[in-house]
């Protein structure tokens, strides 16, 4: 599971690439984008968007991952037909899914329980979010049994045990967002060199200076900062902002820029020994974010293009706190959009 190469679980090589446009793809399901979280900066901003509106969005970031999760876990199953496999009990399933959490960092989880027409209880420990483990799991107990899934959580923080019951009907929130279909943001192609790549797996060398992965305690740490990052694919934020957009309106977009900024600055602010911004802007490529890059000053103030973000707000917030931290004085940014997933940010 280890590559003796570079340290990283080899799956993690074998299933992806990483492109010049600054994203990384999936090896089998091109469609399919990955992307390197911080835990934190996740709670963070769901904290914050929160006690800006007032209210506890927790719900809705749950309901966000449940129709990610379940259009996933219902895209397996329907391949496994598709192959002529018949698909597995509801208890199977489960137990295959959890299996994978700890590599991608999401938590220890374990199936604790199951009653194949009416409920599933799962115990985890040091999930990285309670809100996107809870959709996720919601969304595979309803791909598996065809039914809603109500949530029962006890426990304390980010520990304890969820219950999942079947229920008749849907919301008219679930019933209205599943009707909607999902189309992949177009991506801009870039000519250029991949990173060096590991002989063994072939994940970027550079990745495992970056992480200590920790299968073990599901724990990816980032070695400079400690802090802990998760690996996942950007289906779930993109779901997770449909709704957010769709329940609270539009201005979600402008919140959430201003709250990655100033998570931004503070993580850089806080490193030992940042690079520079031009090597600071590099490093979101090898994330899965976005490819960054610094162009220059013009009249109207320092250029960045900013290529393929996995979500607007968050990078763009991500590169102004950067340059706002590493440059010492606050900054004013706008932005264009060139074309789809190319956007050119000005900052003065």
């Amino acid at each position: 599971m280890i590559c003796e190469g570079c340290g990283l679980p080899r799956g993690i090589g074998k299933a992806n690439r990483w492109m010049a446009g600054g994203y990384i793809s999936s090896s089998r399901s091109p469609e399919l984008r990955g992307i390197f979280s911080d835990a934190q900066e996740v709670g963070h901003w769901i904290g914050a968007l929160s006690e800006s509106m007032g209210y506890d969005i927790a719900n809705l970031v749950v309901e966000g991952k449940r129709q990610d999760s379940k259009r996933f876990a219902t895209r397996l199953l329907e391949g496994m037909a598709e192959r002529g496999m018949e698909p597995p009990p509801p208890a199977s399933f489960f137990q295959m899914m959890t299996a994978t959490y700890a590599v991608p960092g999401f938590g220890l989880i374990r199936l604790a329980g199951v009653d194949d027409q009416e409920g599933v209880t799962l115990e985890a420990e040091d999930v990285y979010s309670l809100p996107m483990f809870q959709g996720q799991a919601a969304g595979v107990f309803e791909a598996a049994l065809g039914r809603r899934g109500e949530l029962e959580w006890e426990g304390r923080g980010n520990g304890g045990t969820l219950r999942i019951r079947a229920a008749e009907g849907e919301t008219e929130q679930t019933r209205r967002l599943g009707a909607e279909v999902q189309v992949p943001n177009p991506l801009v192609e870039v000519a250029g060199e991949e990173p060096r790549a590991c002989p063994g797996c072939g994940a970027p060398l550079m990745l495992s200076a970056e992480f200590d992965w920790d299968i073990g305690r599901a724990r990816i740490t980032e070695r400079r900062s400690g802090r802990r990052f998760v690996f996942d694919d950007i289906a779930g934020t993109d779901a997770v902002m449909r709704v957010l957009r769709d329940e609270l309106g539009e201005d979600v977009d402008r919140l959430l820029l201003d709250i990655s900024r100033r998570y931004a600055a503070d993580y850089y602010s806080s490193l030992p020994s940042p690079g520079t911004p031009q090597e600071e802007l590099a490093r979101f490529s090898l994330m899965g974010w976005g490819r960054a890059d610094l162009l220059g000053r013009s009249e109207r103030g320092t250029e960045l293009r900013l290529l393929n973000p996995y979500c607007f707000p968050l990078v763009a917030g991500r590169a102004w706190g950067l340059l706002e931290a590493l440059g010492g004085c606050p900054l004013e940014m706008a932005w264009e959009r060139r074309g789809e997933g190319d956007f050119l940010l000005l900052f003065s």
